[in-house]
């Protein structure tokens, strides 16, 4: 196999995998934002949805506690970026004393 094969193999799995980090947080994230909404801001005549738009409309200090948890999952998303690199790096290290 040659080099720029292995490359592309290690560069396809590295894509591969934050793709699929990145999906698990988006959807874990939208899973965990529906239920605390259907917990505490539902009312019983709404649907999720209704009671996320009805919220939405609500004062900023709601806004700002959501853009605060963007915020965050997107470091914990860089982070996991960082630490895939990080192996990525150490892979082609390995690959290239053997």
């Amino acid at each position: 196999m040659k080099f720029a094969d292995k490359m592309s193999n290690i560069e396809n799995s590295v894509v591969g995998t934050y793709n699929k980090v990145e999906s698990t947080f988006v959807n874990g994230y939208k899973n965990v934002e529906s239920k605390f909404v259907d917990t505490f801001f539902r009312r019983s005549d709404e649907t999720i949805e209704e009671a996320k738009a009805r919220l939405a409309k609500q004062p900023e200090r709601v806004q700002v506690n959501h853009n605060a948890a963007v915020e965050r999952s997107l470091r914990m998303q860089e982070t996991i970026i960082q630490n895939n690199l990080k192996m990525q790096e150490e892979v082609l290290k390995n690959t290239r004393r053997h």
